[in-house]
Formats: C-alpha cells, sequence, structure tokens
C-alpha cells in the first residue's frame, strides 16, 4: 500500500513539476509583453510630451501594468536592468534600449525605442509559440515522467 501511494506521489510530483514548468513559460509571456508595452510608453512620452526621464518612470511605477519589469528597484531609466525573467539572449539584444536614453534628441530616442519594441515583438512571438508547445507538453509530460519513475521503483 506504501508502494502505491508512493507511485502516486511521484506522479503528481511530476505533473506538479509540469505545471510549475507551464507557469514559468507564462510568466516570461507576460514579462515580454509589458516591457513591449513599456518601450512604447517610453517613446510616446518622449516623442509627444517630452518629458524629462525621471518624470516618466515615476508615471510608470503608478501604473499597475508592469508588476513583473520590477519598476520599483530603478532608480534611473538609463540603468534599469531586465529581470532574471528574460533569457540571456533577450537580455543582451534588449537592454541597449535603455542605456541610450537621454543621450540624443527625441527623434533619435523615439527612433532607437521603436527599434527595440520591434525586436521585443519578435521575441515575444517566439515566447507564445514556445507557451502553446508548453500548454501541450509540459504537464502530460511531467506526468508520464512522475509514473515512469513510479514503475522504475516498484
Amino acid at each position: 500500500m506504501m508502494k502505491l501511494a508512493g507511485c502516486l506521489l511521484l506522479a503528481l510530483a511530476g505533473y506538479g513539476a509540469g505545471c510549475w514548468r507551464l507557469g514559468q513559460a507564462r510568466r516570461h509571456l507576460a514579462a515580454l509583453r509589458q516591457l513591449e508595452l513599456l518601450l512604447g510608453r517610453i517613446r510616446d512620452e518622449i516623442a509627444f510630451r517630452a518629458l524629462p526621464l525621471e518624470d516618466i518612470l515615476q508615471m510608470l511605477r503608478a501604473e499597475p501594468g508592469f508588476g513583473l519589469l520590477n519598476l520599483e528597484g530603478c532608480g534611473q531609466l538609463q540603468r534599469f536592468c531586465l529581470p532574471a525573467l528574460f533569457t540571456p539572449e533577450e537580455r543582451a539584444a534588449l537592454q541597449p534600449a535603455f542605456a541610450t536614453l537621454g543621450q540624443g534628441s527625441c527623434a533619435e530616442a523615439s527612433r532607437t525605442l521603436a527599434y527595440y519594441q520591434r525586436r521585443c515583438i519578435a521575441f515575444t512571438a517566439r515566447a507564445e509559440k514556445e507557451t502553446d508547445k508548453a500548454k501541450q507538453l509540459y504537464r502530460s509530460f511531467g506526468l508520464c515522467a512522475g509514473l515512469l519513475l513510479a514503475f522504475l521503483l516498484l
């Protein structure tokens, strides 16, 4: 009876691990979408209102839609660091968007941010495909792996 209960627990643990991995994929996708929106908002505020970067950061902190990006821990937009939810490839490709802020004219900043926003859109599209795959695979794979491990231990 104890072996059967242990096998059931292993199967459930595998399913739980698959659910956890699916949740991570969904958080990654949500963070990319938030970054895409953030880059667009910064671009619009610079281009249309010519607000100083400090005011833009304060305004964005007050908005609820950027929780995964941890704007509260950022002192200046130019020094904003992408959180660990992003892959190293995404960080290397998107991090320079913030370092260049405030170094040129409003038109240059707007053009630069539009470029990085398009790059973010490409990363988001790829993450959407991966999340769709994850929805179909991770939970069932975790359950199968847990059941296989349980059968091997019997």
